[in-house]
């Protein structure tokens, strides 16, 4: 409830005047006994005003006390009805005693002072509700007189100006310390959780709503602590009356009377003079809106709710030896970026959960004024950090280790998380759900652990010790970590060889030395560091630069173009998050490593079928769906070097190898034929008696090895105005080169079928002719065959491959 609507509420009658615009939205009322001060010799008010009566205005009369209606008294100069002694004259004991009021008064309301700027005493009908005394300053008068509230009112205490029911009174004049953490100060007219019987025992008031109001905390009369508090605050014992969880922090890191004993906050207050509470958090006229906030704040952050934590967690703060560092947990992030969307009823992610598998957990949002927003707010620190909790977890420790909290190193357990991370890393599944599909896989720690075990049985060589140790971190701190992170991706593991930055990251397991020495990426496979020629804008596959930020627009191919490290198989992905190719979660991960194909092995798109994947990039070579050389239409029982089938291979797994392949050029996967030029090799593979393609073996397959030819390229320096047909030249690693021999690939485009149809096949085994075979031209008119053989090229180059062109006919001219 806002402080205005609580005011409105106060049943004050009349109305009340502020300065400026307030004056339009606030109002405080007062009876018409406020306005009563003509003189009157009535024998009741004479009792107070003794020199109202006739008797001592006649001039004869000369009286025992001198007759002063101003005295300078040591709140300033005010009228001496309302001077502390004439209020003490009857309130001694005699008529009431209230004597407690005098007995310390530098536990009530400040007398004698003036109001300082932030306050606006209102007014009414031209006149100040709460007056001043002849020097400008506060004294009783300006709150209390007799002729106030009536006496009958039973919300509101006698002989005050006004009525002040729900600190209205109060507020009134300290209206900014109502308006609450907009202002820097405590909430105000929310009810407190906890601690209410023991506040009421001190003299604690409420709302009628059971809110927190002014005199929630502080007594105008009669208090015993400084500050005018209904209870001790030495120790933050009176803030820890309500914030029983927030207490926790004592004897932990964040105890800065352990810590750091003389840090002073933004008022110049040690931890003896603020309490460990007052360290970092003021009850008004704080900084941080959300906070509280009694420390500096770093300027120029976008995130203000961060900006809390780093003025002690900087190279120069307190807690300089826990900085986040350059590479740390990305802040100020919204939810929707990792399928998450924050409602009334909780957050529901996009993302199918598996069964037995947690919804996430709710956690706190920010908006960039640092203010709790749970519908609008994104990721900041106090998101994973509650800085007031060591740790979720119970504590078991025994007395003399409690003590010593401070003194210990934060792990998942700890470090004030919200979430215990535990061995499977709860805190960051929490939202990265996604990742909760490593599970299982042989990426999940887990079940390298197991392997490393087997090791020690003598099953096999034991990887490093380093490595043994590393994977004791947990499911996600295994290969990365939240702040001080070794690169981006907040990586935690050290460079293994290679150019590019997700390749040594991926490197240093998968390489002899490493755990996932099984699966080394070595001899031939996908070149990395190259831009693909037809990757689209909206492609599911990544780019990087060479600090492996994501670079769609001018990034290069690395590892995790192709992989996503944290999903096994894409249907699985597609269809829930049940951890893995064997369906395994939290509670079971004891299975063996599965063996990947194309339907798995972390791709970012399945490699299998069509194979999407490499169609990505290499979408002209697509078109070979449906041709003969789609082996699931001319092959379907054919493997390839590594064993693989058709299905388990993909049409292009059938030919090439994403790594390890058999021949480093165009990273083949088959064993290569007898032939001499390299392209002659692979084609032979098939090509040959005892081959899948037997039935189309050639007569002749290659070009006499002496004759040597130029590339288009060269050519067009003589034909630069025609259309020259496309024949590839290769040097003898079967590269393309300007000037080299003629082989397979010159004549043939393996990919497709007829070089006038840009299309797939048809899914058909089809007899080939002059026009379609794999031929790269639709016509040979300036062919370089004419170069050498002239008027006979046409021919040549259509019975290639017959033995009577070659025996019969002269090679060249």
């Amino acid at each position: 409830m806002t402080l205005l609507r609580k005011l409105s509420q106060a049943k004050i009658p009349g109305s009340v005047a502020l300065l400026g615009c307030v004056a339009v939205l606030f109002s405080i009322a007062f009876d018409g006994a406020y306005a009563a001060r003509e003189v009157s010799e009535n024998r009741e008010c004479a009792t107070c005003h003794v020199m109202w009566l006739k008797e001592f205005k006649q001039k004869e009369i000369t009286p025992l006390i001198p007759y002063n209606p101003k005295p300078v008294v040591e709140s300033g100069k005010q009228d001496v009805s309302s001077t502390e002694k004439m209020c003490f004259s009857c309130h001694d004991g005699f008529v009431l005693d209230s004597r407690f009021m005098w007995k310390d008064k530098s536990h009530a309301h400040p007398v004698g002072v003036k109001p300082s700027r932030t306050m606006r005493i209102p007014t009414s009908k031209g006149k100040t509700m709460f007056p001043l005394n002849d020097d400008g300053k506060v004294y009783c008068g300006t709150c209390h007189s007799a002729h106030g509230v009536d006496w009958k009112d039973e919300k509101s205490p006698i002989f005050l100006r006004v009525r002040n029911v729900d600190s209205s009174m109060c507020l009134a004049c300290h209206l900014q310390k109502g308006e609450g953490t907009k202002e820097g100060n405590h909430p105000i007219f929310e009810k407190s959780q906890h601690g209410t019987e023991n506040l009421l025992s001190a003299g604690s008031r409420f709302s009628d709503d059971g809110g927190i109001i002014c005199e929630t905390c502080h007594r105008s009369h009669g208090a015993e602590y400084n500050t005018m508090l209904v209870k001790d605050n030495q120790d933050s014992n009176l803030c820890q009356t309500c914030h029983k969880k927030q207490s926790q922090l004592i004897g932990s890191k964040h105890d800065m009377s352990m810590v750091a004993p003389e840090l002073k906050n933004r008022q110049g207050k040690t931890f003896q003079e603020s309490g460990p509470c007052g360290v970092c958090h003021t009850p008004h006229a704080g900084k941080g809106a959300a906070a509280l906030w009694a420390r500096k704040i770093p300027q120029n952050t976008p995130d203000r709710a961060a900006a809390a934590c780093l003025e002690c967690h900087n190279s120069n703060g307190v807690a300089k030896e826990k900085g986040t560092g350059e590479h740390s947990h990305p802040v100020m992030r919204s939810l929707s970026q990792l399928g998450i969307k924050s409602s009334k009823k909780g957050w529901l992610t996009q993302h199918p959960l598996a069964k037995g598998t947690q919804s996430p957990q709710i956690l706190p949002l920010f908006n960039r004024h640092g203010e709790r927003d749970p519908q609008k707010g994104q990721v900041s620190c106090a998101t994973c950090h509650d800085p007031h909790t060591w740790t979720t977890l119970e504590r078991t420790a025994n007395v003399a280790d409690e003590t010593e909290l401070h003194r210990q190193e934060g792990d998942g357990d700890s470090s004030f998380l919200r979430i215990a991370q535990g061995k499977r890393s709860a805190l960051c599944l929490n939202c990265h759900l996604d990742q909760r599909a490593l599970a299982g896989t042989p990426h999940d720690p887990a079940l390298i652990k197991t392997a490393l075990k087997s090791n020690d049985e003598g099953q096999e060589e034991e990887p490093e010790q380093a490595y043994k140790q590393s994977y004791d971190k947990g499911f996600c701190e295994t290969c990365h970590q939240a702040h001080n992170a070794k690169g981006v991706n907040l990586r935690a593991r050290n460079a293994g060889p290679g150019k590019l930055y997700t390749e040594t990251w991926c490197r240093d397991c998968h390489r002899k030395e490493g755990l996932a020495k099984d699966k080394v990426v070595a001899g031939h496979s996908h070149p990395l560091g190259v831009k693909p020629k037809t990757l689209e804008a909206n492609s599911k596959l990544p780019l990087f630069s060479s600090n492996g930020a994501h670079n769609k627009l001018n990034g290069v191919v690395d590892c995790a173009t192709c992989h996503d490290p944290h999903i096994w198989t894409t249907e699985i992905a597609k269809s829930s998050y049940k951890q893995g190719l064997t369906g395994a979660n939290d509670k079971s991960t004891k299975q063996e490593k599965p063996e990947g194909d194309a339907h798995s092995s972390f791709l970012r798109i399945t490699a299998a079928g069509d194979a999407p994947l490499c169609t990505e990039c290499h979408l002209e070579q697509g078109l070979v769906r449906g041709t003969d050389h789609d082996l699931r239409v001319t092959g379907a029982t054919s493997t390839n070097a590594q064993g693989q089938s058709i299905e388990q291979s993909g049409i292009c797994g059938q030919c090439h190898a994403m790594h390890d392949s058999v021949m480093k050029n165009i990273l083949w996967a088959l064993k290569p034929g007898e032939a001499k030029e390299v392209k002659a090799q692979q084609c032979a593979s098939c090509h040959v008696d005892t081959g899948i393609a037997k039935d189309k073996v050639p007569p002749e397959l290659e070009h006499p090895e002496k004759a040597v030819a130029w590339s288009n390229d060269s050519r067009n320096v003589y034909y630069n105005d025609k259309q020259l047909p496309v024949i590839t030249v290769y040097d003898e690693k079967g590269a393309i080169q300007r000037m080299g021999t003629i082989t397979c690939t010159s004549c043939h485009n393996p990919h497709q079928w007829n070089p006038r149809a840009t299309k797939a096949g048809s899914g058909k085994n089809e007899e080939g002719d002059v026009f379609s075979s794999f031929l790269r031209n639709k016509n040979s008119e300036y062919i370089v065959c004419a170069d050498c053989h002239g008027k006979d090229a046409l021919f040549r180059y259509k019975y290639f491959h017959s033995k009577t062109s070659r025996k019969k006919h002269p090679l060249y001219r």
